[in-house]
């Protein structure tokens, strides 16, 4: 009688098939949760960073304001600021802007390019071209060019002056952007000092 040796099946097992796919499907979603994170890190950081420059839009139209009081007043002496609080409000000067629904306790927004001064915090408008092209950001924005739109952004700015008890003709301006992220509202703060140059100004 003629016996056959039995085949050795080379082949891979059930067991040895699934680690095998573990650990493909580890070496690929590892750099995908990478890769994710990195893009939402990216996202977060681009938004700390557009907050932190409208929170310092804010300070700066304050400071434009106060100056554009001051330059007013000193060509037009007959309105000049009177009081210690006209540097900001402008007073009887005449000057258009003026911060007087700014001072605290009271907080106010600020278009940066018009100087539009809007009562209580307000949200900042994204404007866009006819293109759908980015263009700026704004506050209560009216008169657009044709094409021209405005829509509410992820972000909020409210803008407060603290005039210092001790001397009136020095205040705090804080600007603050809040927005909401993944993990909740957040804000981002931008705080500077003013003082009432406008007194010292030979009319």
């Amino acid at each position: 009688m003629r016996f056959f040796p039995a085949q050795k099946n080379t082949g891979f097992t059930l067991i040895e098939a699934l680690v095998a796919i573990s650990i493909l499907m580890i070496a690929i979603a590892s750099p995908m949760v990478i890769a994710e994170k990195g893009l939402t890190d990216a996202v977060l950081s681009g938004n700390e960073t557009t907050a932190s420059f409208l929170a310092q839009e804010g300070v700066e139209s304050v400071k434009n304001i106060r100056d554009g009081i001051a330059l007013y007043s000193e060509s037009n002496p007959m309105g000049a600021p009177t009081s210690t609080a006209d540097w900001l409000t402008g007073g009887a000067s005449g000057y258009g802007p003026n911060l007087s629904l700014c001072i605290a306790p009271a907080a106010c927004n600020i278009d940066g390019e018009s100087l539009t001064v809007s009562a209580n915090a307000s949200a900042m408008q994204i404007i866009r071209n006819a293109s759908g092209q980015f263009v700026s950001f704004g506050v209560n924005v009216t008169g657009l060019p044709s094409g021209f739109t405005a829509a509410n952004s992820m972000f909020s700015r409210s803008i407060s002056i603290i005039q210092s008890p001790g001397n009136p003709a020095e205040a705090k301006v804080v600007s603050v952007v809040s927005w909401r992220a993944p993990s909740g509202f957040t804000s981002a703060t931008s705080t500077d000092f003013i003082y009432n140059y406008a007194a010292n100004l030979q009319y």
